[in-house]
């Protein structure tokens, strides 16, 4: 359903205004006065929105963003909503439909129509003022038009509200909280099972895809939460063991999967950090906030800037996909981050289907229909495509098999409240203190960690998101009958989920690892949190220093972003198995060209050759190092999504982030044997020491470098791997011309952009920020590219930031332009 109402058209102040008003009586006027929109935008092309109400304030925020991004917007809405098809051609009909099934629209719609009119304004007003920005451009179409349009051959359309929900719905919600790899790892197990025997199949499983690894680090230390002891405290069922899973496995079928359709080995690389000091660790500040969201570098960039000011809000920031929250910001009294949770709120349920009639299930003895309704995808060219939505007592079915007469719903522990999360999501924002902050937090439904701090130094984490009670026998790895019997008993409270006021350690660090002692990890193949994380580098760094200042804290990310984080974890293991061996050893010498490595994969000569032969050494040996422990074990399709040891490669779409891969991980605790958080119960070294299939890899290392580069070993010199800022969004939907890709020299592992909050001794918050490439992607029709379209790529590269200011008189300080819109 799309809402067609038109709202009020701007106009610019000055003599236009004037004379378009002085026809009216006085009281007119004034009335006229109280709905008008200031945008003020600062020397970066930031927009400051003043406004009275929220429909004000929001129309001028999607007036100003349609001014910056409005191509860029036009295909984030069709992105998300399935529309891609209809202005570029068939070949996106099957994104459509992936997009299409992600949704139901009648419960949007539902929520939609139930918010109250306050909030119904912020979506309303935002839809209105990108559709007047809309109406200019089309009236001067010669001047305004972005290029993007002219040249992929289409104009933009008109917004509602409900577009705005998709793409928060699409972006964030099914984005951070809609991971699930059930039905895969179903079909892994099996493979698993017909290659080894169904024992020795389910050892390897649980080896490959482990739900709990007591060495894992966490958010929280041990000592402050601990998850099972919390949910003991409310009568519910604590963690399944490993031996009690996959109770019920064994009745469960497997739909048709195309292996081809999994997941990329690369998956899960692009994540985010967060830094927080308080009082006990802030120097010359009570507290300070560094967030680095780890998104796909795109241009224009992934996050849009923007000062909201009036109506309940004071916050500047930025969000996401131009989301309606400043996620990443401040206002006068606190600030906050977020990064991604990664819990467990989705399961997959195995519908039986009725052999006479597919569109009934079996539930709680009897069969029962779906629900259904159709979806029609318009496609340029072609004759429109229907699409049957059916959802069951679970949730939306995401998969039928007809011949097995099954089919795969999908059960979120958030669905029906994702507008609830969206607004308590906005509530954090408007809040003065951490009582008003957390209250509105436990609306979040969906799996996000939260990040806090305030003027006087409190700093917080809560790990949001409703948290399903689920039955003792669930293997929550694989999909689950649907038939009644292992149905959920319902969710955690929000005061469950793991949090945090005022940590004792003084500091509160995340780089998506485990919230707390004993959480579960999340269900996929391709992500579980090990003793192996790339969060012990910023941990180190953090702890260096009694006290870290604010520049201190900036500098983290230069100092993290070239680290290689499996060194070490690894270093210990080439250095023993190498032990012993003669000084002119091809071996000990590759070994000792890793060991004097300073560990970080960095070209400081900008030679474009990284400086040390440690980081290509370390990379081609953990390699060989996977393949030789896991290759012969996996099926060959599965090996390949354990393979990646996860480095910067050139030739992937985003290399912004070097993560732990799932198969490090499996590797790491494979050479932990007996001291692994996991219990190793399938040995991936057939029966061979551990140091020799360190020293078989490290032969293949050596012979495939010599062979590549020569027999100096100080001249094996990895490439180096720039950057690229991509003209197509994460989906890999086109958001700019082919030729709009820029650059920076390397690959960073560090977020995609970056902010930082100061709370002073003085009382004042000061933020910074980079968000390159720049503000405003408009290219004009004649090909004339806006001011600010790529001004922060060299700031990024360099490790730079710029202010963003809060009160008007700082905005009005750094003033480039004015803008005044009746409404």
């Amino acid at each position: 359903m799309r809402l067609k109402k038109k709202w009020g058209k701007a106009v610019l102040a000055g003599t236009a205004l004037l004379t378009a008003l002085s026809g009216l009586s006085l009281s007119a006027f004034a009335e006229g006065a109280k709905r008008h929109v200031e945008i003020l935008r600062d020397t970066y092309g930031v927009p400051h929105v003043y406004a009275n109400d929220r429909f004000g304030l929001y129309y001028g925020y999607g007036f100003a963003l349609g001014q910056d991004r409005l191509f860029e917007m036009e295909m984030a809405k069709r992105t998300f909503s399935g529309r891609v098809s209809e202005v570029l051609g068939d070949s996106f009909l099957e994104h459509d439909k992936a997009v299409r099934a992600t949704y139901w629209e009648p419960s949007l719609q539902k929520q939609y129509d139930a918010l109250s009119k306050e909030d119904k304004a912020i979506l309303d007003g935002y839809a209105a003022g990108m559709n007047a920005w809309i109406e200019k451009v089309k009236a001067q179409p010669n001047k305004l038009m972005p290029k993007q349009f002219i040249d992929f051959g289409f104009e933009p359309e008109e917004w509602t509200a409900m577009d705005v929900i998709k793409i928060y719905y699409g972006s964030m919600v099914v984005q951070f909280s809609d991971r699930t790899t059930e039905i895969e790892n179903l079909a892994m197990l099996q493979a698993l099972q017909a290659k080894h025997g169904k024992d020795k199949g389910m050892q390897i499983f649980n080896q490959l895809n482990f739900i709990h690894d007591s060495k894992a680090p966490t958010v929280i230390s041990g000592d402050e939460f601990d998850w099972n002891k919390k949910t003991e405290s409310l009568k519910a069922a604590a963690l399944p063991s490993l031996d009690t899973l996959s109770a019920t496995a064994a009745s469960l079928q497997q739909a048709s999967v195309n292996t081809n359709e999994l997941l990329p080995t690369t998956a899960f690389r692009s994540m985010s950090n967060m830094m927080i000091v308080g009082k006990k660790k802030a120097e010359n500040a009570n507290a300070i906030i560094v967030n680095g969201p780890q998104f796909v570098h795109t241009n224009p960039s992934y996050v849009y800037s923007v000062g909201l000011h009036g109506a309940g809000f004071n916050v500047v920031g930025n969000a996401p996909m131009a989301a309606p929250i400043i996620l990443f910001g401040h206002n006068d009294k606190i600030g906050w981050g977020a990064t991604a949770g990664f819990g467990d709120t989705v399961d997959t349920f195995e519908e039986k289907l009725n052999p006479a009639n597919p569109t009934q299930y079996e539930y709680n003895g009897k069969y029962v229909p779906m629900e259904t309704y159709t979806e029609t995808i318009a496609v340029k060219g072609k004759e429109p495509v229907s699409m049957e939505m059916s959802r069951t007592v679970h949730g939306i079915v995401m998969q039928t098999d007809k011949e097995k007469n099954i089919a795969y719903s999908r059960k979120r522990s958030w669905d029906g409240y994702e507008l609830d999360s969206l607004f308590g999501w906005i509530g954090t924002t408007q809040a003065s203190n951490y009582d008003e902050w957390s209250k509105q937090a436990e609306r979040m439904a969906i799996s996000i960690s939260m990040y806090y701090g305030d003027k006087e130094g409190n700093i917080a984490y809560y790990f949001a998101g409703k948290q399903p009670q689920r039955n003792e026998q669930q293997d929550v790895r694989l999909p689950t009958p649907g038939t009644g019997s292992m149905d959920w008993k319902g969710v955690y409270p929000a005061n469950a989920n793991p949090q945090v006021l005022n940590p004792k350690q003084g500091y509160i660090v995340n780089w998506n690892n485990s919230p707390a002692k004993n959480y579960p990890s999340p269900d996929m193949y391709s992500f579980s949190w090990g003793a192996a994380d790339r969060v012990h580098v910023l941990d180190s760094l953090i702890t260096e220093k009694q006290k870290l200042s604010p520049d201190d804290m900036w500098d983290l990310i230069r100092k993290s972003s070239y680290v290689d984080v499996n060194a070490k974890f690894f270093l210990p293991y080439l250095k023993e198995a190498t032990k012993g061996l003669p000084g002119h050893d091809e071996l000990a010498k590759a070994a000792k060209l890793v060991e004097k490595w300073n560990t970080q994969s960095n070209d400081a000569n900008k030679d474009n050759k990284y400086d040390s032969p440690g980081s290509l050494i370390m990379e081609t040996w953990l390699t060989n190092m996977i393949t030789r422990t896991l290759a012969d074990d996996l099926p060959s399709e599965y090996f390949e999504l354990f393979k990646s040891p996860g480095y910067p490669n050139a030739k992937a779409y985003s290399v912004n982030s070097t993560n732990i891969q799932q198969g490090t991980k499996v590797v790491y605790n494979a050479l932990l044997g007996e001291k692994a958080g996991v219990p190793q119960t399938y040995d991936f070294f057939n029966g061979k020491a551990a140091s020799q299939v360190v020293r078989e890899a490290l032969e293949d290392t050596v012979k495939q470098l010599k062979e590549a580069y020569g027999p100096d070993m100080n001249q094996w010199l990895k490439p180096v791997v720039p950057i690229t800022f991509q003209d197509k969004n994460y989906k890999g939907i086109p958001q700019a011309n082919p030729d709009e890709k820029v650059y920076n020299h390397q690959a960073m592992n560090r977020g995609t952009e970056n902010n930082l909050i100061v709370f002073t001794k003085t009382g004042e918050i000061i933020g910074y920020e980079v968000t390159a490439p720049g503000q405003s992607g408009f290219v004009a029709p004649d090909g004339t590219k806006n001011k600010h379209y790529d001004d922060q790529l060299g700031m990024y590269e360099d490790f730079g930031k710029k202010r963003t200011w809060l009160t008007r008189e700082e905005v009005e300080k750094h003033l480039e332009s004015k803008e005044v819109l009746q409404y």
